[in-house]
């Protein structure tokens, strides 16, 4: 049935292929051109012309295999057909399948003759994956096959073709490389070889490709350009005149406002006409006709052909032939002309200004010159206009003595010749005219591609640096505006860290200024500020575009501040393809008119119609901005179609459920017989590259509507789905859980995992089905705004390198990605190659992003006051009062270019807003740049309308000079004496009449709370004069001193002065809870916080406190553990209605009696908590004002419900639900509660306000956190090695529900270990297994499977951790084992050895690893005290003591559920623990919810501590009964817990029988432990006896450890730290054997043939025989355990195959895989003693760095630092005096860093915390190693660490000049490391040739020629910058700043002359 079937379909395929043929192209020079003809009736016919358009062409083209259309002539173009004229009035959209299916008049129904018949000329060549339709990857087409040209057979000739055949113009560039990707089709396999001449390819001749192994790494690509030809018109010669550009066919004049010098230089050389000396503007060579090209050409000045420069955009200001631009060359004789002017600057566009006069060139004298003329003569140059002009002495260039004065210009000339004569005049000591013209480029905004929005760069010394934001404002941001022709300033805002110099600072314009360098500022480079202050400037001429609906919807563009609408008029399909292809939406869409959904928006553009070279909307002509003629209903609206197949539900466009758009309708692909042919036919016709998976069974989940496919069979070279063979359309059998998808090698997911919220964690990259962690090298800030901005998460507040949200258990990503920050998804960001080479998990970069993008001020006199509104995502909402202060404000204000806030006034003071409101607390530290870096600490729950909206007043605002404006002289301006603006004059308050409500006033206006204190002052403060002020009267609820009576002035005498302190002063806290409203009391005082003692503390002086703090009132006073520091205050006696804490009497500050357990702390109301009643589920309660209360079910979202489970740890998944209350009669605390993306505990997710709600008892809300998987009935996946027996479709495969049958049975093959695994989808961390035995099949049992959970897939995963060992289960039963936390995404069940097997069940349980790793406490006499253990890398571990205090042991309490921390312990009280010491020197503040949240450092700690330091806690325990509520959680021992321990207390029962019988058999055992020391104290007398002359002190305390072991149940195995019973098997022992008999020593490994004891091949003894380990597999890992063993330090190199030659005898072992931690090689995993299938030529081999290993530490980079030398197991820094050049040799080579580049004295990098080396080191400089390096005593006896050398390498080991005629000239070769590879010209110059020339011997360098000069190199080229200062002698010395990412081939190769080359002396040296 199968087999008719696949030849019914085959059939239909041929049916489908030769249903094609009824058209066809005849009488044409190719195939794929000719006269149209059509089959009807059984008689073929024409087709007439009329109507005929390129639309019609394309469905031919399509129909008979050919590609594009590229022309559809229409009248008899390929000569008159005979016969019928099938045709006429042909009407099609362009996607239709034939030609038949188009509108048309009817059949024979014309009235043409064959004069008029239709035409085709389609390609078959094109061009893809290209920025524009004519640049991208050649492709030929053969038949149906498309095939990649290889570079090697593609040259400048066959380019004219291919560009003249598509329409596309002239070459601009060929390159090699796979420029445009690598394809996924064949590889032409001919030599195209055109003359040039040729019309299409398939005329050019072809031969025998040149490269028999070309592959797609070699595929060529082509860019085309429009601008074929150029000419000079209506000048006196050829060479000056109009400019003339021929664009494809058509000639055009160009808009002087877009042309300029550096274009007109690349025309005239075009034209053989030298340089530009004049760019002449208004028509100065008389008016053109035709249309006028306003393209802006970025040229270089390296072009040879304007072709060959950069098209940046299309210039849309109003331009007529009146505005022509013309060019004078110094080829013309009117370049001699009087009034012709240059400037003597290197761009032409600055300098001393010098003009043509009377046959000489003159200066010009400064005191007649303007502005007017200045623009005269940049406008003449086409340098833009004039920014600045200064006055200059030196000499200059000209020809004489004599200068010129007295021009006069209008400004408005476009030559200087137009304006008034000068005068000669005899040149004296007068300044000079010099001048900068607008178009210099000495800054530039970096950050969006139209350079009108980005980072501030500015020009100096030769390289581009920042400015610094201090003092900067919207003065500034106005002149970089206009000095860049952008517009005027929107605002300034932070676009990322610059690198480099610091070049600004306290740059202070008043804004009318022409040129930045006119604004006072800082000297070049002094500044006090770091990148992250780095200014930036957004400009009015800033553009983006968008689709309303994402990628459908009306168009519309964002330019001059505002989005405005596109016009639908004259709107064409290819304007509508690159719309689509510019938004990733697809490449082809559909375009009507609709009407204006943005209401009185301007209509921005119109006629735009872009052409086949454009890439973005900003190139394709239009209208200028604003000039439109289309009404509200003729706007754009564009909807993009990828094509008629899309990928759904997969987060990306290139992977998900597979459906198909036909008849009008989506529907989806039944996936029986769906495999990867036709997904990747799918992959194909999306663009999306192959296929890498084709999921079945919905696994994107179930569709909807029709199932349109059904028994899909694609051969694999269909162009689209459609096209695939299959049943009828709509027929099938099968039902939407069984849809078909596909996941392409394209779909690039992008996900943040382990943070703190949805929209935080380390970044992960999925490519096809795998996910990548990503390397922090290779993540800059514009990659994270693209990353926030795919996920729906804002913009980016954090980008965090080293691993801050774990490690990742996936791969690492390869390449760097290159986002400029515009894309919508990373999928279409460029990448390269990463940075990074060996790029580990210790640097996955993590984000955070933040959900409020932008903010404004609004309704004020300017824009630096207003009322507040941020922008969450794309929502506008107004900000409560009541959670917004100066800090915030501060922030914002520097956010806008506005400075800082002077006053925060509320109460809707500049009028009441709409829309939501924000009620988000942020926690501003003072030197965040944007409010996105602010951490939102909780969301307010006062209820708040639009009447308390806040507002801002920045000092950038006209109204910062208000009288009433305050500000506070303490240094958070929330604290210190008052100062008041009052009539222009700042002014200090008299205190007589000044009381509370007045400074509640002033506290209020300055967003710093409530006033809690004032007091006297008696400083002179800043005021500005000695008049101060009295009288003022408030109130107390204004929100503006400016809204109290006015005061009166007064003389300023010795009376005291107003000083205040507000609520938000923050000089007292509360240590404990993250709200801080409840804890320790600490108070701050002389620069440091401290403790207060609870000597006569009550409810009182608590209630003071809360109220301070603005915590509500005090519920108690109660301890929350000992503080540390000093104990400010003791003895406080409030009487309870003191506004501060400070108004109480106490002891004076720092005297006390008390001790820090005294510490006192207090519980406020507003202290909040949280649960679920049941642990990890139940209902939802939270603990406010004293009371736990409900939580209310109205609009709980499941995003909600995760924060909630999170926060609890109680895992990710969650399910919510509405029951009644539980809790009779308490208050239903909250509503309405509506997490967002960005929140992480419930503190921060907006609700209701407290109490207010509208629920009743029965809409409470339940949750149910899930952190369990459970799999049942079978695997996901087998071993490949079963064969079934019996029912065999019922055995194992992986289908979990099916009936299993009586009798069915599966046994295996020869495979050694057969397996089931299970594939968990994501990592989890796996408590449980179970496993049982149906006993359904043969009855059998299961013996000695392994259980193995992990992360790998090598060697079917045996390799992963083991979790269990199964005994044997029998029939028809089941066994559980611990898995001991252990994480992994898979879980095999491996059986030991072939045979029968039963059918069994897999069940895991476990939950989502959320990064937590598991804590214990271990030997405590209860479940909440004890050794405080931790699992990491498969195994607990201990945390030392050293700073191991009581604030660590709260953070332990906490996470385990244990309420609050009594005691922290030391000194192992609670007994040494075993294993590593995971943790040492952890530092949390108290407040933490997780151990993991404190700083801490990770690693393997017994080298500086030992289990004798082992920390332990007591915690003060929760009952398991529902307790009172009345009492704050974490600080009764009546409270109920959260969660169990992961140990369990014994449960106190009466003795029992058994009981007893245990204790007999225990006192037994004792006895015989007695007996066994006995025996052993005898054995060692014994010893004594026989040792007694070669025994050292040393065996002595062997045999104490043993007893010590014995006594604590320990082995010989596991020694104390600094136990002298170490691994070294003592002398006397070394024929103790172990159970395999060979020796305990480490002498069962050994490497031979080595150059050191250190290195060599792996020899490994067996059964008494010596033998190697095979190569398969073999990695730094296992290396590393040799290096271990052998005490040989570190691994540095772990050679595969022989590289110490090959070994004889046995091969013991093979596939050996360690994780890196074992003791021994022997007991790392492998296949099995001597079984492989190797051979001796791939013996394994280890390089270890030596017995006395070296490393640098401290080091700017890996290959740089403090030289340290290991000995054994200690580090020695080295002395500088026994250190030389030949030594650095030897460390750079044996670390793989390349040569030496400076060894620095004077602990240079620090000095060092071990000792010092006492050797002097005495390389020759050819060693591999300092190991082998002689050694002789220190010159230097009294050497310290302040004499510790330093080391720092370089890669770049050699250099040579190439292809030249002599070794001083020639292409730039530079050898990093072992790798040659060329220099790109773009990041090479003069300085660093002069180094090179000098490095070889050749002088210095006299010319840097580029673009190949010397001819194109090959492999690597490297786009280092060199940053060589003059005095270098080698390349390695200069620094490298940066890599170049231009994009540079070997086109570009660098070059360089010496002056001691032949060369030197060539004519046009310059």
């Amino acid at each position: 049935m199968e087999s008719c079937l696949f030849i019914l379909m085959l059939s239909s395929l041929l049916m489908s292929t030769t249903a094609n043929s009824d058209v066809k192209l005849v009488n044409g020079d190719s195939p794929c051109a000719g006269r149209v003809e059509v089959l009807h009736e059984g008689q073929w016919g024409t087709v007439c012309g009329r109507g005929w358009d390129i639309n019609d062409a394309s469905v031919v083209c399509r129909q008979v295999f050919c590609g594009d259309a590229v022309a559809a002539p229409q009248y008899g173009y390929f000569g008159a057909g005979e016969g019928k004229i099938w045709m006429n009035y042909v009407s099609c959209k362009g996607s239709e399948k034939t030609l038949k299916i188009c509108g048309h008049k009817g059949w024979g129904k014309h009235n043409c003759n064959h004069f008029h018949d239709a035409s085709v000329i389609c390609s078959d060549v094109r061009l893809v994956q290209g920025t524009h339709l004519c640049s991208g990857r050649v492709e030929i087409q053969h038949g149906t096959t498309w095939g990649s040209v290889c570079d090697a057979d593609f040259d400048l000739q066959d380019a004219e073709v291919v560009c003249r055949q598509l329409g596309c113009g002239i070459p601009a560039k060929v390159l090699g490389g796979s420029a445009f990707g690598k394809g996924g089709y064949q590889m032409w396999t001919e030599e195209i070889r055109c003359t040039g001449n040729e019309s299409n390819v398939y005329s050019c001749p072809k031969s025998s490709t040149k490269k028999q192994n070309c592959s797609h790494d070699d595929s060529v690509g082509l860019v085309c350009s429009g601008y074929t030809n150029g000419r000079l018109a209506d000048g006196l010669d050829r060479c000056s005149g109009r400019v003339e550009l021929q664009y494809l066919t058509e000639w055009g004049t160009v808009c002087d406002a877009s042309w300029d010098l550096r274009a007109a230089n690349v025309l005239c050389q075009q034209l053989g006409c030298g340089s530009a000396v004049a760019v002449p503007g208004q028509a100065w060579f008389g008016k053109g006709s035709g249309p006028i090209w306003t393209d802006v050409f970025e040229c270089q000045g390296k072009e040879t052909h304007l072709s060959q420069c950069a098209v940046s955009s299309w210039n849309r200001v109003s331009c007529s032939h009146e505005h022509d631009a013309g060019v004078i060359c110094t080829g013309s004789s009117l370049s001699s002309l009087d009034g012709m002017v240059r400037l003597s600057g290197e761009s032409g566009c600055e300098g001393q200004l010098e003009v043509h006069y009377q046959h000489m060139w003159s200066k010009v004298l400064l005191d007649s010159w303007s502005i007017r003329e200045a623009s005269v003569a940049c406008r003449q140059l086409g340098c833009g206009s004039a920014v600045r002009i200064y006055n200059f002495s030196m000499s200059g260039t000209g020809d004489t003595d004599v200068c010129l004065t007295g021009y006069q210009c209008s400004g408005t000339e476009s030559h200087l010749l137009n304006c008034s004569a000068p005068h000669t005049f005899s040149c004296s000591s007068s300044p000079y005219v010099s001048i900068v013209c607008s178009k210099h480029r000495s800054l530039r905004l970096v950050g969006d591609e139209g350079g009108c929005a980005g980072r501030l760069e500015v020009f100096h010394q030769g390289s581009w640096g920042t400015v610094c934001d201090d003092s900067w404002d919207l003065n500034d941001a106005q002149v970089v505006c206009r000095q860049l022709q952008c517009g005027t300033a929107l605002n300034s805002t932070s676009f990322g860290a610059g690198n480099g110099s610091t070049w600004l600072d306290e740059v202070g314009c008043v804004g009318n200024e022409l040129s930045l360098w006119d604004c006072p500022s800082s000297q070049w480079g002094q500044h006090d500020c770091g990148h992250e202050k780095d200014v930036g400037v957004v400009c009015s001429e800033f553009k983006d575009l968008r689709l309303a609906e994402g990628c459908s919807g009306q168009v519309e563009v964002y330019y001059n501040d505002t989005w405005g609408n596109v016009c639908f008029n004259q709107m064409d399909a290819n304007t509508v393809s690159l719309i689509c292809q510019q938004l990733n939406c697809g490449k082809s869409g559909t375009v009507s008119s609709a009407g204006s959904r943005l209401k009185g928006a301007p209509n921005w553009l119109d006629i735009v119609k872009c052409r086949p070279h454009d890439s973005t909307l900003r190139q394709c002509p239009s209208s200028p901005w604003g000039h439109n003629t289309c009404g509200d209903n003729d706007i754009a609206s564009i909807t993009c179609e990828s094509s008629d197949v899309r990928l759904v539900n997969g987060n990306s466009r290139c992977a998900g459920r597979v459906e198909i758009l036909h008849q009008g309708q989506w529907g989806t692909a039944c996936s029986q017989y769906w495999d990867m042919t036709d997904a990747a036919v799918v992959c194909r016709q999306l663009g999306c590259g192959d296929a890498v998976d084709a999921p079945l069974n919905a696994h994107f989940g179930p569709g909807t509507g029709n199932i349109w496919k059904d028994d899909t069979l694609c051969g694999g070279t269909e162009p689209t789905l459609k096209d695939c063979a299959s049943r009828r359309w709509g027929e099938h059998n099968c039902g939407h859980n069984e849809d078909a998808g596909a996941i392409c090698s394209g779909h690039q997911d992008v996900r943040l995992v382990q943070g703190t919220h949805l929209c935080s964690g380390r970044v992960e990259i999925r490519h096809g089905i795998t996910w990548y962690t990503v390397c922090d090298a290779d993540f800059d800030l514009q990659d994270a705004e693209v990353v926030c901005r795919q996920l729906g998460c804002g913009i980016p507040a954090k980008v965090l390198g080293g691993s801050a949200f774990g490690k990742g258990g996936y791969q690492m990503w390869t390449e760097e990605i290159q986002c400029t920050g515009n894309e919508s998804n990373v999928y279409s960001c460029p990448k390269s190659s990463t940075k990074k080479q060996n790029c580990s998990h210790d640097d996955s970069v993590g984000l955070v992003c933040s959900g409020y993008t932008n903010g404004r001020l609004v309704d004020g006199p300017d824009s630096c006051s207003g009322r507040v509104e941020l922008q969450y995502l794309t929502e506008w909402g107004t900000v409560c009062d009541a959670s917004w202060d100066l800090r915030a404000a501060n922030v914002l204000c520097q956010q806008l270019g506005c400075g800082s806030a002077v006053a925060v006034p509320g109460q809707a003071w500049f009028g009441e807003g709409s829309g939501p409101i924000w009620a988000d607390v942020f926690e501003c530290q003072g030197k965040e740049t944007h409010l996105s870096q602010c951490v939102v600490s909780s969301w307010n729950r006062a209820p708040c309308s639009h009447e308390h909206d806040a507002g801002v007043i920045c000092t950038g605002s006209s109204l910062s000079s208000l009288n009433g404006t305050v500000r506070l002289s303490g240094e958070g301006g929330c604290g210190g004496q008052l100062e008041v603006h009052y009539q222009h004059t700042w002014s200090r308050v008299l205190l007589d009449s000044w009381s509370i409500r007045e400074a509640s006033v002033v506290c209020r206006q300055l967003g710093c709370g409530s006033a809690v204190r004032i007091y006297s002052s008696s400083l002179s403060g800043t005021g500005d004069t000695d008049v101060c002020l009295t009288g003022y009267q408030c109130s107390g609820t204004e929100f503006h001193l400016g809204n109290c009576s006015a005061p009166h002035t007064f003389n300023c005498s010795s009376s005291s002065y107003v000083s205040i302190v507000c609520s938000k002063h923050r000089s007292l806290r509360l240590v404990g809870d993250e709200g801080g409203c409840a804890g320790r009391l600490e108070v701050f005082h002389q620069g440091s916080w401290g403790t207060v003692c609870d000597d006569s503390w009550d409810l009182n002086d608590a209630q003071v406190v809360c109220r301070q703090l603005q915590c509500g009132t005090a519920l108690r006073s109660t301890s929350f553990g000992p503080g540390n520091g000093s104990i400010w205050l003791d003895e406080v006696g409030c009487v309870g209605n003191e506004s501060s804490l400070w108004d109480c009497p106490s002891a004076q500050w720092g005297n006390h009696d008390c001790v820090h357990k005294e510490d006192v702390g207090v519980v406020c109301s507003e202290y909040k908590d949280l649960r679920l009643a049941e642990g990890c589920s139940g209902q939802v309660e939270v603990y406010y004002n004293g009371t736990w209360g409900n939580v209310c079910f109205n609009q709980m979202e499941t995003n909600t419900a995760s924060v909630i489970c999170q926060q609890l740890d109680c895992g990710k998944s969650r399910t919510v639900s509405n029951t009644e209350s539980r809790l009779k009669g308490a208050p239903n605390w909250l509503d309405i509660v509506k997490c967002r993306p960005h929140d992480s505990t419930l503190c921060q997710c907006p609700s209701s306000p407290w109490g207010k709600n509208k629920c009743d008892d029965g809409e409470v809300a339940l949750i149910t956190c899930e952190q369990k998987n459970v799999a049942l009935k079978g695997t996901a996946t087998q071993s490949s090695q079963y064969d079934s027996y019996g029912a065999a479709g019922n055995a194992i495969d992986g289908n979990r529900n099916t009936k299993y049958t009586d009798g069915s049975c599966t046994h295996t093959k020869q495979d050694s270990k057969p397996w089931w695994r299970l594939d968990l989808q994501d990592v989890f961390t796996v408590t449980s297994v179970t496993i049982t035995n149906r006993g359904d099949c043969c009855s059998k049992r299961i013996n000695g499977a392994e259980i193995r959970v992990g992360n790998s897939l090598d060697d079917n995963g045996n390799q992963n951790p083991l979790c269990a060992v199964v005994p044997s289960i029998a029939a028809g039963q089941s066994s559980s084992f611990q898995c001991n936390w252990t994480m992994g995404r898979y879980v095999n069940v491996v059986l030991p050895k072939p045979g029968i097997l039963t059918l069994c069940e897999v069940e895991v349980n476990g939950h989502d690893s959320s990064g937590y790793l598991p804590l214990r406490l271990q030997g405590g006499n209860r479940m909440c005290s004890g050794r405080v253990e931790l699992w990491y890398e498969g195994s607990w571990g201990t945390i030392c003591d050293d700073l191991w205090d009581i604030n660590d042991a709260q953070v332990v309490c906490r996470q385990l559920g244990c309420g609050a921390a009594l005691k922290a312990h030391g000194n192992a009280a609670f007994g040494r623990g075993n294993g590593p010491i995971w943790l040492n020197e952890v530092k949390c503040w108290g407040s933490e919810r997780h151990l993991w949240d404190c700083p801490h450092s990770l690693q393997d700690h017994r080298t500086s501590c030992s289990h004798k330091e082992d920390a332990g806690v007591t915690c003060e325990g929760i009952s398991s009964e529902f307790t009172s509520t009345t009492e704050i959680p974490g600080t009764s021992t009546t409270k109920t817990s959260a969660r169990p321990d992961v140990t369990k207390a014994p449960r106190q029962t009466p003795l029992s029988i058994p009981l007893v019988v245990f204790l007999v058999l225990g006192a037994l055992l004792f006895l015989l432990l007695v007996l066994l020391a006995g025996q052993l104290y005898q054995n060692r007398v014994l010893k004594r006896a026989l040792y007694q002359g070669g025994l050292t002190p040393l065996h002595e305390a062997i045999y104490e450890e043993i007893e010590y072991n014995l006594t604590r149940g320990e082995t010989y195995r596991n020694p104390r730290k600094g136990s002298v019973l170490s691994e070294d098997v003592p002398s006397g022992y070394e024929d103790v054997e172990d159970s395999e008999g060979d020796p305990l020593s480490d002498s069962d490994v050994k490497l031979v043939e080595g150059d050191s004891p250190c290195s060599g091949r792996v020899e490994v003894l067996h059964e008494g025989e010596w033998g190697t380990v095979c190569g398969r597999g073999w990695n730094k890992k296992d290396a590393a355990v040799v290096c271990r063993q052998l005490s040989c330090g570190a691994v540095i190199q772990a050679p595969q195959y022989g590289h110490f030659g090959p070994g004889e005898g046995k091969i013991w072992m093979n596939y050996v895989s360690c994780k890196g931690s074992e003791k021994t090689l022997k007991i790392c995993g492998h296949k099995g003693w001597g079984k492989h299938d190797c051979t001796h030529s791939g013996d394994a081999s280890v390089i270890c760095s030596g017995h006395r290993d070296v490393r640098l530490v401290q080091g700017t980079h890996l290959c740089s630092g403090r030289v340290e030398i290991q000995h054994g197991i200690t580090w020695y820094a080295v002395c500088d005096a026994d250190f030389d050049l030949q030594d650095a040799e030897v460390v750079c080579r044996q670390l793989g860093c390349g040569i030496p580049a400076k060894v620095l004295g004077g602990s240079a990098f620090g000095k060092g915390g071990y000792q010092m080396w006492t050797e002097e080191i005495q390389c020759t400089g050819n060693e591999s190693n300092v190991y082998s390096c002689l050694k002789s005593s220190t010159k230097k006896q009294n050497c310290s660490h302040d004499d510790s050398v330093g080391l720092v390498c370089s890669g770049y080991t050699n250099g040579r000049l190439v292809e030249g005629p002599d070794s001083c000239s020639g292409r730039v070769e530079l050898q990093y490391l072992t790798e040659w590879g060329t220099v790109c010209d773009a990041s090479w110059d003069l300085r660093a040739a002069n180094v090179l020339c000098q490095q070889l011997g050749c002088g210095s360098a006299v010319a840097v020629p580029g673009q190949a000069w010397f001819g194109e190199g090959k492999g690597s080229v490297w786009a280092d910058v060199f940053e060589c200062q003059g005095k270098e002698t080698h390349l390695s010395q200069c620094a490298v700043s940066s890599w170049n990412r231009a994009v540079c081939p070997h086109g570009h190769d660098a070059g360089v002359i010496c002056n001691g080359s032949s060369l030197s002396n060539l004519d046009g040296m310059v």
